[in-house]
């Protein structure tokens, strides 16, 4: 967090004073302090005091409200979820807008993927780290693409597209990884000759991308789509050829 302290709350209970701490956070990327509290998260139902990671505001009955968003630590989880946090008007302090929101009610955020469904069943099925970068970015240029924005989507999906194919190159070839990740994207799809349809697909769709990211384009009768059906038909190959090699490797032939 970008920064925390201990603050000392004082309670006057009878005749004795009740002292106890609380950590305050600036959650990150606003101004507004909050104090953070163990919880037991929504997924998991661990005990853990989240991550947040970034807050609105929504004002009402004179209060102010902030609803945070906020991740489980744990390792097994990592899961988001949304954190309530209130500020409670007070008209006898002058200076109750500058006092820290106090935690209130734990949300639910179910997390949907935004990928093709296809695509989403090789991302929770295939762990390979040359499709990491590649999802993740493919994944925001999707979003972009179903909220309208055609005309710049493209070129994320070009560039996911380079991702996926030198990340590849660099697993499948890793002594030359620093001569991969400066290669021409054509140079590295020959890499892949011996493999004539993923070759095929590979050089039509960095054809296609080339299109979405130049003022003059070849293939005026293709759009973007047609670019994801063959960035998806080169995940499809390239899934097929890895998962042909971890056959091989564990069913070795046992005539010779």
């Amino acid at each position: 967090m970008r920064c925390s302290k201990i603050l000392w709350y004082h309670y006057f209970c009878g005749f004795n004073i009740v002292l106890f701490m609380a950590n305050i956070y600036t959650i990150p990327n606003t101004d507004y302090t909050v104090s953070k509290e163990a919880i037991e998260c929504p997924h998991c139902s661990v005990s853990i005091v989240p991550d947040l990671f970034h807050a609105i505001k929504i004002s009402s009955n004179g209060n102010r409200h902030i609803v945070a968003f906020a991740c489980c630590v744990e390792s097994m989880c990592e899961l988001p979820f949304l954190l309530e946090f209130k500020q409670k008007y007070s008209p006898k302090d002058e200076n109750w807008k500058t006092k820290p929101f106090i935690q209130q009610d734990v949300y639910n955020y179910e997390y949907e993927s935004s990928l093709p469904e296809d695509l989403d069943a090789i991302r929770d099925d295939d762990k390979r780290p040359y499709l990491t970068k590649f999802f993740e970015i493919y994944e925001h240029a999707h979003q972009t693409h179903e909220q309208g924005f055609t005309e710049v989507s493209g070129t994320g999906f070009r560039k996911s597209f380079e991702f996926l194919l030198k990340d590849y190159a660099i697993f499948c070839f890793p002594n030359d990884k620093d001569k991969i990740a400066y290669q021409p994207l054509q140079q590295v799809i020959k890499r892949f000759s011996e493999n004539k349809q993923l070759n095929i697909v590979a050089e039509r769709a960095a054809w296609l991308g080339n299109d979405q990211t130049h003022y003059t384009i070849e293939w005026d009768e293709m759009d973007v789509d047609d670019l994801k059906n063959l960035i998806k038909s080169t995940v499809f190959w390239i899934h097929h050829a890895e998962f042909a090699k971890d056959l091989l490797i564990s069913m070795a032939d046992k005539r010779k």
